[in-house]
């Protein structure tokens, strides 16, 4: 037999065991195969090749997931809780209301996965590359995500609140109405970013790159945007008192009755800056003198 391990588990699994928990099965094939709630709690499947199959509601809790292959699988409503799926390869899968709370998916693939109401709290999403993926209503509080690619994310509606973005890229990613309080985005970039309506009191953006965003009607009350490059974004109707501007470039940006009451605009770059209606760090309202 090619591979007796996975067939001892599809032979198991069609007599009607669900409970495979603390199996040792690395480097098993189960390409395609059809196992929804199946139970392998704390199992050891690194480099296993789950690629297309039907894992719906399946629990891998503080799983080892290493470099495993998930692509294009079903797992919705798994619990991935605790489990290290570090280098983990998810491509194209559909994750919705998955719970990764806790887990480590450090350098991991989830380009193009549906993450709709996930959970991912308190992970490790360091290194990962999210390109694409779809996650509205997703929980990410407290996540970590160093050095991560979030190109085309829709984050829309998610509780980031606490989460660590340090030197991500967000190029046209959206986070509509998404809660960001107390986040920490220091060095993150991003070209056409839409941050309409989002929470971001008190959070860090010193030295973010959102050349061009859209942060109409914001929260940004409370914010460290110093040495910050907005340069020509969007900010009509956006909270930014008692923000840290100094040192940031907001050329051209559109600043239209926009609230800066106590901002720190030391040395910030208001050249071609729209600040029509705009209440001043003084109270008053107009244009900068």
């Amino acid at each position: 037999m090619e591979n007796p391990a996975a067939f001892e588990l599809l032979i198991r699994y069609q007599t009607g065991e669900r409970d495979f928990r603390q199996i040792p099965a690395p480097d098993i094939s189960l390409v395609d195969a059809v196992l929804p709630d199946i139970d392998l709690r704390g199992s050891n499947l690194d480099d296993a090749n789950l690629s297309g199959a039907n894992l719906i509601g399946a629990n891998f809790r503080e799983a080892s997931l290493r470099k495993a292959n998930f692509s294009n699988a079903t797992l919705e409503e798994a619990n991935f809780i605790g489990a290290n799926l570090a280098g983990a390869d998810l491509t194209g899968c559909e994750l919705a209301h998955a719970n990764f709370r806790g887990a480590n998916l450090e350098g991991a693939c989830l380009q193009y996965t549906n993450l709709t109401g996930s959970n991912m709290s308190e992970a490790n999403l360091s290194f990962a590359d999210l390109s694409g993926a779809k996650a509205p209503g997703a929980i990410m509080s407290r996540a970590k995500v160093l050095k991560g690619i979030l190109v085309g994310v829709d984050l829309s509606n998610s509780n980031l609140t606490s989460a660590v973005f340090v030197d991500c890229v967000f190029h046209h990613s959206k986070l509509v109405n998404a809660v960001l309080t107390g986040v920490s985005m220091e060095r993150a970039q991003g070209m056409q970013v839409d941050f309409t309506g989002a929470t971001l009191l008190g959070s860090n953006l010193r030295q973010v790159n959102f050349q061009g965003a859209n942060f109409r009607r914001a929260n940004m009350n409370w914010c460290s945007l110093r040495d910050a490059d907005l340069r020509g974004a969007k900010l009509f109707r956006t909270q930014l008192s008692w923000s840290n501007l100094a040192g940031a470039s907001l050329a051209n940006a559109l600043l239209i009755d926009a609230n800066l009451r106590r901002a720190n605009l030391s040395g910030t770059d208001l050249t071609g800056a729209n600040l029509s209606g705009a209440i001043l760090p003084d109270g008053s309202e107009g244009e900068m003198p």
